[in-house]
């Protein structure tokens, strides 16, 4: 959300200018619009009260035992002005000392931002109830996933597209990487995924939607060149269902925020943009309470992924029991004098097939099930799920 000006901080820009000395107070006035009287009563109660004296002054009694101190109202102000895009509740969240006490509730915080303008009302949300019946995603704690994601193009200031590429771990809601891009090709998403993985460690899955560069639908196991990738370094692409978002709640309403925060309206230029991805990033990971995480900030539950990004691609190696098959020209394996179809981006790797019933066996590709062949027809399809013996 962008910075909403209110009263004081006219007042405060008023006073500013006439402390530089680069303006008359007659002059200072004619420039703000108001008469030197007003422009005099402003500096009076400014040298007298500071920023206090720059307020509304109310016309209720004076003698109000409940009012909030001054210093903390400050302090609310200072830090709206620095975290624009945090409420109320966030807010007295952060003043909060160590024990969890805050200095005042969030619906008076919300009261003080109100009077000073700085308020942002949203329209009230609509729920539905989905019945879609999406299934859970198992996410055991900090330092396991990884969601990433697209947060869909817009136009910035100079007329060109951004298109930025998220990434973030479910488990601490810490996020890795907010890059602002120009497109969703893997040649672009691929150098800022190798940045994150060898700063934070690779995760033991990575979940995402069905679109480019994370998804081939039309191809075996979904692959494209940046999927086949994370399994050659030891993660696992996890995908929610088409058209079902909800199954990727988490990082939905981090974009929600992200989105609300820094791209309406979007900067000038890619670097401006980025730069405000950057100091969003900062506040979000170590600053912005959550309230699944106890009032604290993403750092707080932050763990890194324990696999190391390797230097080096190993051969893929398989069990005894595998039949194991080398992918040729044409993305084609042999299997009992027939020639099978794979997908052309496993040609030259090694794929096992373990036959897991009379009639069907799973196509591995590495740690990963890709397929099911048809023993009796020698068709392949996706692969089918299976629960754990």
């Amino acid at each position: 959300m962008p910075w909403k000006r209110g009263p004081v901080d006219d007042r405060i820009d008023f006073i500013r200018l006439y402390e530089s000395g680069e303006y008359s107070l007659s002059s200072l006035c004619a420039l703000k619009g108001i008469s030197r009287a007003c422009g005099h009563k402003w500096v009076k109660r400014w040298r007298e009260e500071g920023l206090k004296g720059l307020e509304e002054r109310s016309r209720a009694p004076h003698d109000r035992p409940n009012q909030t101190d001054p210093r903390w109202v400050e302090i609310l102000l200072r830090l709206k002005h620095e975290h624009p895009s945090m409420g109320p509740a966030k807010l007295a969240d952060m003043m909060s000392d160590r024990d969890g006490n805050r200095p005042m509730a969030a619906s008076t915080a919300g009261e003080i931002l109100s009077r000073y303008g700085l308020v942002h009302h949203r329209r009230r949300r609509r729920h539905f109830m989905s019945g879609a019946g999406e299934r859970p995603l198992v996410v055991p704690g900090a330092g396991h996933t990884m969601s990433t994601d697209h947060k869909g193009k817009f136009r910035l200031g100079d007329g060109s597209y951004c298109e930025p590429l998220t990434m973030a771990d479910p488990g601490s809601r810490y996020v890795l990487a907010i890059e602002a891009g120009r497109s969703t090709t893997v040649d672009e998403a691929r150098p800022k995924f190798e940045h994150v993985f060898d700063e934070y460690g690779v995760p033991e899955q990575i979940l995402s939607d069905n679109g480019a560069p994370f998804c081939n639908r039309r191809a075996l196991g979904g692959l494209t060149r940046l999927s086949k990738w994370w399994i050659d370094i030891g993660s696992r692409p996890v995908r929610i269902d088409p058209g079902k978002p909800q199954q990727n709640g988490r990082h939905e309403r981090f974009h929600l925020t992200l989105k609300q925060a820094v791209i309406q309206p979007a900067r000038q230029t890619l670097l401006e943009q980025q730069k405000s991805f950057d100091a969003f990033r900062y506040e979000f990971n170590l600053l912005r309470p959550h309230d699944s995480l106890g009032k604290l900030p993403p750092a707080s539950a932050h763990v890194a992924y324990w696999r190391r990004l390797p230097e080096r691609i190993a051969k893929a190696e398989y069990p005894t029991f595998f039949e194991v098959r080398r992918v040729h020209s044409g993305g084609m394996i042999k299997w009992q004098s027939h020639l099978l179809f794979l997908t052309e981006l496993l040609i030259g790797e090694l794929i096992g097939i373990e036959q897991v019933s009379e009639d069907e066996a799973d196509i591995w590709y590495r740690h990963v099930v890709i397929g099911t062949l048809d023993l009796r027809t020698t068709t392949i399809t996706s692969a089918k799920d299976r629960d754990d013996d």
